[in-house]
């Protein structure tokens, strides 16, 4: 496995990505800074992070009903402000673990849009002073969002990787260790990959939509 960055190196709380402004630009030049300046014009065309996120969830689950994409929306933006992951990555995830199906529940017992385990989702419910109320916690869209993506911010944490991160989060963190252990060179893990390009792909589509 490699340790790599994935050009989006995210710590939770800190998710700073910066524009940098155009090279070259001489400072005595009034008329090459002004077209470098975005008119009123453009910022005002340009949608906000709260439409991309509700045009996303449209388009990838439109077969939710209105209100309960209304609440996968609201727990994504508040899970993007307390974790510092973005919400087009939340999505990528989500679409990969469960395709947008709250209910859904994999052969190794992972429940809900984020496929957490009950085990995982307890404990961290636990150390965090969360109420938990059996494994129907994760049924809870907004629960199992909030609850899963505080999860994968410690992994960020933990591993200081994005893609060791989703790995750990996919395999587990003992796996990923005993990985390292091995040798920190290796293919990149599907899900991994799979979600990465996925998350390339929403923020292009839905950049400026």
């Amino acid at each position: 496995m490699r340790a790599k960055p994935s050009g989006l190196l995210l710590l939770p709380f800190v998710a700073a990505l910066a524009l940098g402004g155009a090279a070259g630009a001489r400072a005595g030049d009034e008329a090459t800074l002004a077209a470098l300046e975005p008119s009123d014009t453009d910022a005002a065309s340009q949608p906000t992070q709260e439409e991309v996120l509700r045009a996303a969830l449209w388009s990838e689950a439109r077969h939710l009903r209105g209100s309960l994409r209304e609440a996968v929306a609201g727990a994504i933006a508040r899970a993007e402000r307390e974790h510092g992951i973005p919400a087009l990555l939340i999505l990528a995830i989500i679409k990969e673990e469960s395709g947008f199906d709250p209910a859904a529940q994999s052969l190794y017992g992972a429940l809900g849009l984020m496929q957490l385990r009950p085990f995982v989702a307890r404990d961290y419910a636990a150390r965090r002073g969360i109420a938990w109320r059996g494994d129907r916690t994760l049924l809870d869209p907004e629960r199992n969002i909030l609850l899963a993506t505080g999860y994968l911010g410690e992994l960020l944490v933990r591993f200081g990787s994005l893609d060791l991160a989703l790995a750990a989060y996919n395999k587990g963190p003992e796996c990923v260790k005993r990985q390292l252990r091995a040798g920190p060179e290796g293919p990149t893990p599907e899900f991994v990959s799979t979600v990465l390009t996925r998350y390339e792909h929403y923020s292009a589509r839905f950049a400026g939509f």
